[in-house]
């Protein structure tokens, strides 16, 4: 569509999208340092006002001049300053590394003008600095409710990180949101990407999201590529479809652990095929009942000769000097001690047993 169509599409009575920011965008954005940011089609201004709103300096770019006129006014009623600027994006050359944050939310262009506007949205971000991306994900046109049905114009995780080399990638994945129709709720799904620029001192970010599931105490936990952990409460309070909280904290500390014992072995040349790994935990009897005591229990095996020495000392390191979450948890209101031991064993295929 042109901008002419865009402009007859919002010169209706009543907004053509509603005034709250997309759900995205306050999840991924909240809470963080305000800066300069910039909103890339930012049609009716929804997004750009609401940044200003948490101390944003915004600039919001489109190309129908009646969306911006409805921006203005929005902006107006909410007492915020943003700087509109009337433009093609596939034109538009935002200044280099102006912008701690920029959005491009359901902007739906043909390939090569999408990667164009990709290109230089990450020109525009400062080091260090944020692009959060959503837009209809391909798998909407045939599960999902609304939005395009050219599947040229949508969007995946992969696609859309692929198309911006030289960023780091926080978050690429496919979410679910409810759309609220005339038949009753339905489902959206759409691509996620959140890309940080390499700032001169890493920033050494980690990730994830928590959403409520709706069930009580039920949440689903989503890593930065889209890997979801379904995290439930016990009976009564829950029910226990998934590992508590507390139980995957002691999983965090066995796999991380782990995960360089193993690392560490190999490179000690211990003929080690397969590890187990037992965490035990007691906590205070009181809330917020902490971990007093952790003792981790390490199964070597391998069919092979193991040197014990190297086995304890590849072992200790990684639990003490290599795993963040052992030294998170040391670091905390006095800490946890953490402990551990292992015993060596001959993992050869056996017969029936």
């Amino acid at each position: 569509m042109e901008a002419h169509d865009w402009d007859e599409r919002y010169r209706g009575a009543t907004l053509l999208w509603t005034e709250r920011p997309n759900q995205f965008l306050v999840e991924e954005i909240s809470g963080i340092k305000p800066g300069q940011a910039l909103d890339l089609g930012t049609g009716e201004g929804r997004n750009a006002v609401w940044l200003a709103e948490q101390g944003w300096q915004v600039t919001a770019v489109d190309f129908s001049r009646v969306a911006l006129d409805r921006g203005v006014a929005i902006a107006q009623r909410g007492g915020v300053d943003v700087e509109w600027v009337h433009g093609d994006l596939t034109q538009y050359r935002p200044a280099a590394e102006a912008f701690d944050l920029v959005v491009i939310l359901y902007l739906h262009l043909p390939p090569s003008a999408r990667r164009s506007v990709l290109e230089q949205a990450a020109t525009a971000l400062r080091p260090g600095g944020r692009l959060l991306i959503v837009g209809h994900d391909l798998e909407n046109r045939v599960a999902g409710h609304g939005g395009p049905q050219d599947p040229s114009v949508l969007y995946t995780p992969d696609q859309i990180a692929a198309e911006l080399p030289g960023l780091m990638m926080a978050r690429a994945q496919t979410v679910k949101r409810q759309v609220q129709t005339i038949e009753g709720i339905a489902a959206a799904f759409d691509t996620l990407v959140l890309a940080m620029k390499p700032a001169i001192q890493p920033a050494n970010l980690a990730t994830v999201t928590a959403r409520w599931s709706g069930m009580p105490f039920q949440f689903d936990i989503t890593g930065p590529r889209g890997q979801v952990v379904t995290v439930d409460e016990a009976p009564p309070l829950g029910q226990g479809r998934g590992m508590t909280p507390c139980e995957m904290l002691l999983g965090a500390l066995a796999t991380c652990s782990a995960i360089s014992a193993v690392s560490l072995l190999q490179k000690m040349h211990q003929p080690l095929r397969s590890l187990f790994i037992r965490v035990e935990g007691k906590r205070q009897s009181d809330w917020p009942k902490a971990f007093t005591d952790i003792h981790l229990q390490f199964v070597v095996g391998g069919d092979g000769s193991f040197d014990a020495a190297a086995v304890k000392k590849a072992i200790d390191l990684a639990t003490t000097r290599y795993c963040p979450v052992s030294a998170t948890m040391e670091l905390g209101q006095g800490g946890s001690r953490i402990d551990t031991g292992f015993t060596i064993v001959n993992d050869a295929p056996a017969g029936l047993e």
